[in-house]
């Protein structure tokens, strides 16, 4: 659709339109997600990671790929590492809800420290690629493989660690482990209902961010803020909307695990993406036209998760105002790194 075309304002209207589109079709996600963590008794951390995270990465793959089969490389990739900063700063609006503790002393899993640092490990080969350069390996850039493959074995080993608890936490508040079962509808949410409940959310949300990556690509012009730091900020932050709603939900449910496991689990999917990217970019390789910006996003997304990780690891007793040390520090690094970004553009 011709979307240049149209006036600022009506891009601006479409553009609100579509990311309500993503927030409403994932704010049931989360529900019936954790329905299906304990019919299937597959676990919340898996679930969270290849359902939850699946199905909310779609707004990215819609819009990454369209991107660039556009031919906008830093519109793509930067969408894509714009979209794993925001999902970690999530955390801090989840702990937000707590009353009691930080939520990070509220997971119990140590499945979600494998998945997050498996993210840091992938996006340290999304650094590697952006920073030494890439060529091509039968049409798609040899970094780009990798990163698939790395992704592809992610997924390999959350599944097989999740439910093997190899130590647990000691400590844990009574909270934590409160029987989610009791949530009130969970019990009226047959299989028929949540699949097609869930296709359909899928649908909205993958439809949405298509056009929600068009009308991105005609504001990036229209705007003057150009494709690096839109990218980076406006529309990974609309994408990023359906893991707001689930990961909110989730915590609601009282599945802190899953909301942890959607974050990592929707993060690795979103790096996997470069690879569609890359397969459908009329030029060279992807990662070949980015360069000094999505580098420093690059590094912005593995601080955060490694504040996120060390505030699991600290566990804090204790929040202010509202949130816990870790979470701050998640937000204030989140801000610090868009006000650096915005200057590099």
């Amino acid at each position: 659709m011709p979307f240049d075309t149209y006036p600022l304002a009506v891009n601006v209207g479409l553009f609100v339109a579509g990311a309500a589109a993503v927030w409403v079709a994932g704010t049931r996600l989360a529900r019936y997600a954790d329905a299906l963590a304990h019919q299937t008794r597959i676990g919340h951390a898996f679930i969270g990671a290849i359902l939850l995270g699946g199905v909310t990465s779609l707004p990215e793959i819609a819009t990454v790929v369209t991107a660039a089969r556009l031919g906008n490389a830093p519109l793509a990739v930067n969408n894509m590492l714009g979209s794993v900063a925001m999902q970690v700063a999530i955390l801090a609006a989840a702990d937000s809800m707590m009353r009691r503790h930080p939520i990070a002393r509220l997971v119990p899993d140590p499945v979600v420290l494998l998945q997050g640092v498996l993210l840091i490990f992938v996006l340290a080969n999304v650094l590697l690629g952006v920073t030494l350069g890439d060529r091509l390996v039968f049409g798609i850039g040899a970094w780009s493989w990798l990163i698939l493959a790395v992704s592809l074995g992610a997924f390999f080993l959350i599944h097989r660690f999740d439910g093997h608890r190899t130590w647990k936490v000691d400590g844990m508040p009574r909270a934590a482990t409160a029987d989610a079962s009791k949530t009130p509808g969970r019990a009226t949410l047959g299989t028929r209902h949540l699949a097609v409940g869930s296709v359909t959310a899928a649908v909205v949300i993958l439809v949405a961010g298509f056009v929600l990556a068009h009308v991105g690509d005609a504001l990036a012009r229209q705007t003057g803020l150009g494709s690096h730091f839109l990218g980076m900020a406006l529309l990974a932050t609309a994408t990023s909307l359906p893991e707001l709603s689930t990961t909110l939900s989730a915590v609601r449910l009282g599945a802190v695990t899953m909301a942890y496991s959607n974050i990592f689990g929707a993060n690795i999917l979103d790096t996997a993406i470069l690879f569609l990217a890359d397969a459908v970019y009329p030029g060279g390789p992807v990662l070949e036209a980015v360069g000094q910006f999505s580098a420093a996003a690059t590094v912005l997304g593995i601080g955060l998760t490694a504040i996120a990780l060390t505030g699991l690891l600290v566990r804090p007793t204790r929040q202010v105002l509202g949130l816990g040390p870790d979470s701050w520090a998640l937000v204030m690094a989140y801000l610090a790194g868009l006000w650096l970004l915005y200057g590099i553009r």
